[in-house]
């Protein structure tokens, strides 16, 4: 991740271990981030490709990236996007299960953080949460490493309502959890297979126009766009 990602997915695993460690007085979670020869390995692995590419291409790439991608998107844009950013993009990644956290939700919480097996995937998703949301640019694809964290969370949390209704429902528990999952499921196919396609479908139409402008135009005329041309286009027209 360390290489993918740089800096920022420290984030990710030094937040919660740290706060399981000091909120369930876990000396072992605590002792784990002092492990010298464990953070010379990931040295060794994590950084080694960083300094291959410092030598050979100079600090100036690496200048670059501090300032724009790691200090600009981390404090310095004036218009800050939204607090509750990825609040709102957890809530849409995850329907209907984010559902179940209004079912005894003061209950379940203070259950989840208080208890050993459960707190740490708690931690793992709040402490990066409540961090990541103070960052001033917020994409969806920055907050990808909380999703195993959150859907373990849920997890329990529908883990703990199933048990409830099982008394409640009785025989026609399993019947009813069966149809349940099988409505969701058939949601989701008509939505990718029907609606999608049908909502994005600008991104294709309004392609083949274009094209066929160009392709009208002499051989060796210059042609300007407002920006950069994305790569995705290729993918949305289905050919170059």
């Amino acid at each position: 991740a360390f290489l993918a990602k740089g800096p920022v997915v420290l984030i990710f695993f030094l937040g919660p271990v740290l706060a399981f460690g000091l909120f369930q007085k876990e000396k072992t979670a605590l002792k784990g981030l002092l492990f010298l020869p464990g953070w010379l390995i990931f040295a060794v692995l994590a950084i080694s490709w960083y300094l291959y590419a410092l030598v050979h291409l100079g600090a100036e790439p690496f200048e670059s990236v501090i300032r724009l991608d790691i200090v600009q998107k981390t404090v310095g844009k004036s218009n800050k996007d939204p607090f509750y950013g990825y609040f709102l993009r957890l809530f849409a990644s995850f329907l209907p299960w984010v559902l179940i956290m209004v079912y005894k939700t003061k209950t379940q919480i203070k259950s989840l953080f208080s208890n050993y097996e459960t707190s740490y995937f708690s931690y793992a998703f709040f402490v990066p949460l409540m961090i990541m949301s103070l960052i001033s640019e917020k994409h969806g694809k920055y907050i990808l490493p909380l999703f195993p964290a959150f859907a373990v969370f849920l997890g329990v949390w529908l883990s703990s309502c199933w048990a409830d209704l099982k008394v409640w429902w009785e025989a026609k528990a399993n019947g009813r959890l069966a149809w349940a999952v099988a409505s969701v499921l058939v949601c989701y196919f008509l939505f990718y297979s029907v609606v999608e396609p049908r909502i994005y479908r600008y991104r294709y139409e309004s392609l083949g126009p274009i094209v066929a402008k160009l392709q009208q135009l002499p051989e060796k005329t210059r042609i300007y766009s407002f920006a950069r041309v994305p790569n995705r286009v290729v993918y949305y027209y289905g050919r170059p």
